[in-house]
């Protein structure tokens, strides 16, 4: 009996052997699926200087897809639709690390039939993305049906296998508010030197503000000091404009007019004007070629700002200073 027994042992050790050898060698060994993943595509995608996002026509008979078109200019991304204005840069390298870091994991499927079942044949596919760099495609990825919430069915050009990958609608967008670089017209408070407006100039000065010609009992409020500077020059557009004045922008009797001299002396300046058509004002930069609508609650804001309110009396005890615990 214990012979038996043994001999039973022994069949269910090599049995376990058998499955764990067929079993890796099934899953790939270690750079396998079951090991470590391989990458969707094999192009470098940083060194794309070019983006095609395209939906597949509706079927108008046009026969053109619509598309937007990312492009990088002297190192910075674009958006030529919108003449050439700057691209999110965060949004155009999330989108890149995106596609390029995708790993493939099981294939849903394989064969041409699955390829137009799911939408991602070459000749039928509801959208796709191109990196180029030059006239050279680094790769093509067709997007096709969507097996759940935010994921759709992928296929890279060349390959036949079919993934299920996590895709947001704003990863694809085709429309130009989507890509375009709200804060192109904000500046970083360590890249400026001084803060000009009508009422009170700021100056940087190691990493502090100081208002210009203040009294000499009193001190400038950091806090109240970067909120000016926000208020000026941190402001977030609504829409482009247009690259063209136009009577309406009211910019030939601006309503506010300051400016900001960057590190090294480069003067900015600013015009906002109060549109005499539509709603709204213009904001129009020395800096840039473009006109941008902003909100008029940032233009009251703007209104508020005073001189006064910047300066603190040197008595006055700093805000945010904790009481120590010596002090009694």
């Amino acid at each position: 009996m214990n012979k038996m027994i043994q001999i039973l042992i022994t069949v269910l050790l090599i049995q376990i052997g058998l499955a764990v050898v067929l079993g890796t060698d099934m899953l790939g060994g270690a750079g396998g699926k079951g090991g470590k993943e391989k990458k969707l595509l094999a192009a470098d995608l940083s060194k794309a200087d070019q983006i095609r996002i395209e939906e597949k026509s509706s079927g108008d008979g046009s026969g053109d897809n619509e598309s937007l078109v990312l492009k990088a200019v002297d190192g910075k991304w674009t958006v030529p639709s919108v003449k050439g204005f700057p691209a999110g840069n965060t949004a155009v390298k999330k989108l890149i690390d995106k596609f390029g870091e995708m790993k493939e994991d099981w294939p849903v499927a394989t064969t041409d039939d699955a390829a137009s079942r799911f939408k991602v044949a070459d000749d039928d596919y509801e959208g796709k993305i191109t990196f180029s760099q030059g006239d050279k495609a680094l790769a093509t990825i067709y997007i096709g049906t969507a097996p759940s919430f935010r994921k759709r069915h992928i296929r890279a050009d060349g390959h036949k296998e079919i993934f299920a990958a996590a895709i947001e609608p704003l990863d694809l967008s085709l429309r130009p508010k989507d890509w375009i670089d709200r804060s192109a017209f904000t500046y970083d408070a360590d890249a400026v030197e001084k803060v000009v407006t009508d009422k009170f100039t700021l100056l940087r000065k190691n990493g502090k503000w100081e208002v210009e010609g203040a009294p000499s009992d009193k001190v400038t409020n950091q806090v109240k000091a970067d909120t000016a500077f926000n208020t000026l020059l941190g402001m977030v557009f609504k829409d482009v404009e247009g690259e063209k004045d136009d009577p309406e922008y009211g910019l030939a009797s601006p309503e506010l007019k300051y400016s900001v001299v960057l590190k090294g002396g480069k003067p900015v300046e600013f015009q906002i004007g109060r549109r005499t058509v539509n709603d709204g004002f213009i904001l129009k930069t020395s800096d840039k070629n473009f006109f941008v609508s902003i909100s008029p609650y940032v233009v009251e804001n703007i209104k508020k700002l005073d001189k006064a309110e910047l300066l603190a009396s040197k008595s006055d005890k700093p805000e945010g200073t904790a009481k120590s615990p010596l002090q009694h």
